[in-house]
């Protein structure tokens, strides 16, 4: 089941608004001038479930490229049920 963005984590808010930023801005590299967007997958442990560190790098990596195959440009925040 996938959350709805009211029921977001504070942290998944945050990336969504850095996520938009980068895709609005326009990035001189030299003569050039480039739009690069982000994809982002998020985890976060409610009442310290899953805290070491390896299990939460995994959870967000998947998340990561949940929103890499949902299109790109997107933050995905991990669900248990999605694996």
């Amino acid at each position: 089941m996938r959350r709805s963005r009211s029921a977001r984590p504070a942290g998944a808010i945050r990336c969504e608004r850095i996520r938009e930023q980068v895709k609005d801005h326009l990035f001189s590299t030299g003569s050039e001038q480039i739009r690069i967007t982000v994809s982002a997958g998020i985890y976060t442990s409610e009442g310290g479930a899953d805290s070491r560190p390896e299990e939460m790098i995994k959870k967000a990596d998947h998340a990561l490229y949940q929103a890499k195959n949902n299109g790109r440009d997107r933050v995905e925040v991990y669900t248990p049920d999605e694996e």
